[in-house]
């Protein structure tokens, strides 16, 4: 390579969702590329959800580049992975000849680059365009991808290219540009992937293309069978330097599988990469990964809130002229809209009928006209009850996209206990092994793609897997809304997590302006009952909406406990919380006492939504703690001269899952002995799990750490935490994390297992998030059975990370800031109380008979 030559530059394209892959590659590409540039195309809007200037990258948003005819429309023709490898060849353009770039490396954000690219940037001296194939020799095996899978996606990978600045490669995008801006879909039968398989013509079109056979380029699940790496310095491919990995089709929560987009091998049969897959996962959690993968996509609604299907989009893009004949796709309160003309009748008859775009839907699936051949007569009924299943969860069909056919589809919203039982039949059916075995021979019988159709319509059924998170419920007779309020149900007086979100619900409910009446629960309680912070509440009236803050382990006792009249006439709402990706079959009965369920966290959410036969809700905690002031370290026997950490926690939430042997060796290993260092363990109800009290007590002799085992007044323990300087919890899993956000909120640096459902709130900017990875449970940890999965925090890194917040005092205090203002505006008794009324609005709106009730969508 010439001494002269330009310095490669690097980028890559994301929705907000996949930030924390973008900030990973950023990094391992500027740490090798150190008189590089790297720039990240944002196809989507931040909506304040992170800071632009903060990334290690140059960011540009989608909307900004000017290359591009009609953006809107491009975006919402698209689905979000169309949409983000539509934009490359625009992108690529606008940082060639607005940022001046000569040499422009693209890498997909699922990249880890670990050496420099000389190779490329040797050869880019006299070629203009480079590729890697995705096979550099044949595939003899059975597995999947085979080589004619291969030839469906394309020839080469375009998660990698590299260009030069020549006329050559402007002809390329130019020519590129034009094949994407409508033919960039997952079309395979007839010949389309995305802007990938246009590819396959470009060698024949320039000979300046140079294709890489390095195998030290893109390694990735399509070329194992021909890589062999050696872990070292540096790492080696067939015995040359490893320059990039392509982790395509990594699941964080189950790695050892390699991509989810092959079966050849797992990191059993290929152990040698374990070290490199350890290494990632850990970087894309600490990158904020629980956080960013919640984020919504801000082209994924209309204006008026409704998710847009693929199918929309899809009929969108069909359509000849839509852009000057709709005008902006998102919006939908003009007359000509896109939104008013796809659901207008496809008929002339009235509803009950068919919109234009559930005639699209008709005449675009062959399998669907063949079951129904007269869609808009004979057959309109049988149809619209299969939209009312297969629309919602095969095609993701809000309930305003199926209005047309509202007088067919009402009537069978009734006997949901029935159809609630009925679900969890065909669930069993569908897991047993009977079925597995049937399964497999419909595929070797069918073949592999009539499988998949037939797995498409029947497994939403069986496992609510692919329904969304949150789906229109149900309208619900005999409900008595005129009484407009609500009844809380739980444990207000008992000092524990639980009592703590029933009181934080009454904060929501009192900014909500909601009438209220409460129930204090106090069965089977064995957490201390003296918390007197609600006030005087009226417990005597009733009103028509419950809302039971009571987990679904303790459902059916509380039922039996109030009587079955407690719920009857009322909409019930449980208010529970889970800390694992599985929710346990044993408790699946509680659904059946509920109309939907609010939960604090996305992770809940997630873990609820997978096995809920009814809406599950977000309703995250009010977080409002008081600001102590000159707070006296000697009320607890700390002295005033060291650095104080702290973790509290209860014995009754088991020591397995909240794990306070993780943050005393992690405290051990960052300080040993140092007097200058200490560590507070505020626990409670140490006589419930009195060997592993035990295990902390032996842990902790003879160390820096100091142990509070006694019960504390909630202004007690705000008082505790604003002693401290800085909160530790190395936790396994949470369903929300209260004390972290309550140490936030009172400005202290938080370093915490970034994991389940705290990720809600911790940033990289607003915290110390601790790396993990996700293990399975080796025993039964009281609810937390054998088998099931939560994560295992990085205890280096934690040490490493209590040791700067130790070293850099003005770190600590610049993120607690970032941390009190963050939870101020999200948490606040205002923002949680809006959320709530808007629940309690909708709840209302569905209901016949209720105040201002109206039909959805109209």
């Amino acid at each position: 390579m010439s001494s002269s030559a330009p310095p490669l530059n690097g980028c890559t394209i994301v929705s907000k969702n996949y930030l924390a892959y973008a900030r990973v590659l950023a990094r391992s590409f500027l740490e090798h590329h150190p008189g590089g540039r790297f720039f990240t195309l944002l196809v989507d809007r931040a909506d304040d959800y992170f800071d632009l200037a903060a990334e290690d990258f140059e960011l540009v948003q989608v909307e900004d580049l000017k290359n591009i005819p009609d953006v809107t429309s491009l975006l919402f023709q698209y689905t979000v992975l169309e949409a983000n490898t539509a934009v490359k060849p625009f992108f690529l353009q606008h940082l060639m000849e607005q940022e001046g770039l000569e040499r422009l490396v693209y890498l997909d954000p699922d990249i880890l680059v670990v050496r420099q690219f000389d190779l490329l940037n040797e050869r880019l001296e006299t070629e203009s365009i480079l590729l890697t194939p995705h096979l550099t020799a044949p595939i003899d095996d059975t597995a999947f991808p085979g080589e004619i899978d291969l030839l469906r996606v394309g020839a080469y990978n375009l998660g990698f290219i590299a260009l030069a600045d020549r006329p050559p490669v402007r002809d390329l995008l130019r020519w590129w540009q034009v094949r994407v801006a409508d033919r960039c879909v997952v079309r395979l039968a007839d010949g389309l992937f995305v802007d990938q398989k246009w590819m396959d013509l470009v060698p024949g079109f320039h000979p300046e293309v140079g294709i890489v056979h390095h195998p030290g380029y893109n390694v990735a699940y399509w070329n194992l069978h021909t890589r062999r790496l050696e872990m070292g310095d540096p790492i080696r491919v067939n015995g040359e330097p490893l320059c990039f990995f392509h982790f395509s089709g990594v699941e964080l929560d189950y790695p050892e599988k390699i991509s989810k987009h092959q079966n050849r091998f797992t990191l059993a049969d290929r152990p040698e990469l374990r070290p490199l897959f350890d290494r990632y996962v850990s970087l894309i959690r600490a990158a904020g990964f629980e956080t960013t993968r919640h984020w919504p996509y801000a082209y994924a609604t209309f204006d008026n809130g409704v998710p847009i299907p693929d199918l929309a989009r899809a009929f969108y893009l069909s359509l000849d002229s839509a852009p000057t004949r709709f005008g902006d796709p998102f919006a939908t309160a003009r007359e000509n809209s896109f939104w008013r003309w796809m659901n207008g009748r496809a008929t002339r008859r009235r509803p009950p009928c068919l919109s234009r775009l559930l005639f699209y839907l008709w005449e675009a699936d062959p399998d669907v006209q063949l079951a129904f051949s007269d869609p808009s007569g004979d057959d309109l009924d049988a149809f619209a009850k299969w939209l009312e299943v297969h629309g919602t969860q095969q095609y993701r069909l809000s309930t305003e996209l199926l209005m047309t056919l509202e007088p067919l589809l009402l009537p069978s919203s009734g006997s949901l206990g029935a159809r609630r039982r009925a679900k969890r039949v065909v669930k069993q059916l569908y897991m047993s092994k009977p079925a597995w075995y049937a399964k497999k021979a419909v595929k070797r019988i069918f073949g592999r793609d009539f499988a998949r159709r037939l797995k498409r319509r029947v497994r939403p059924l069986a496992t609510g897997q692919d329904t969304p998170t949150v789906v229109a419920g149900p309208t619900k007779r005999n409900i008595d809304l005129s009484r407009l309020g609500v009844n809380v149900l739980g444990y207000v007086r008992t000092e524990s997590g639980m009592g703590q979100g029933a009181r934080a619900l009454l904060q929501a409910v009192e900014a909500a302006g909601l009438p209220c009446s409460v129930t204090t629960l106090d069965l089977e309680v064995r957490s201390r009952m003296e918390d007197s912070s609600v006030g005087d509440v009226p417990s005597d009236l009733d009103y028509g909406i419950n809302l039971c803050v009571v987990n679904a382990d303790q459902t059916p006792a509380v039922v039996e406990h109030l009587g079955r009249s407690r719920f009857v006439g009322h909409y019930n709402v449980g208010v529970w919380v889970w800390e694992q990706q599985q929710f346990p079959d044993a408790w699946l009965g509680a659904f059946d006492h509920f109309d939907e369920i609010w939960t604090p966290s996305r992770f809940s959410v997630d873990a609820l939504s997978a096995v809920s036969p009814i809406p599950v809700r977000r309703m995250p905690h009010v977080v409002e703690v008081p600001r102590t002031t000159d707070v006296d370290r000697a009320t607890f026997d700390l002295p005033e001269d060291v650095f104080v950490f702290l973790f509290i926690f209860d014995f009754l939430s088991y020591a397995a899952r909240k794990n306070p042997l993780g943050a005393v060796r992690a405290f051990t290993q960052a300080f040993g002995q140092d007097e200058r260092a200490v560590l507070v363990l505020k626990c409670a109800s140490s006589d419930f799990e009195p060997e592993a009290f035990a295990a902390v007590q032996a842990e902790i002799a003879g160390s820096q750490v100091r142990l509070i085992d006694k019960s504390l007044s909630r202004q007690e323990v705000y008082g505790l935490i604003g002693a401290c300087d800085a909160y530790v919890s190395l936790h396994r899993s949470e369903g929300f994390g209260l004390t972290l956000a309550e140490a936030m909120a009172l400005g202290k640096p938080v370093i915490a297992t970034h994991y389940s459902g705290n990720t809600d709130f911790m940033t990289p900017t607003n915290s110390l998030p601790v790396g993990y990875r996700v293990v399975t449970l080796e025993r039964d940890a009281g609810p937390y059975v054998k088998g099931s999965r939560w994560a295992e925090p990085d205890l280096d890194h934690a040490a490493e990370l209590m040791r700067k917040v130790y070293d850099d005092r003005a770190l600590g205090r610049r993120i607690g800031d970032r941390a009190r203002e963050d939870i101020e505006a999200g948490f606040s008794r205002a923002a949680i109380g809006s959320r709530l009324r808007d629940y309690v609005s909708d709840i209302v709106r569905r209901q016949p008979g209720g105040p201002g009730f109206t039909h959805p969508g109209r």
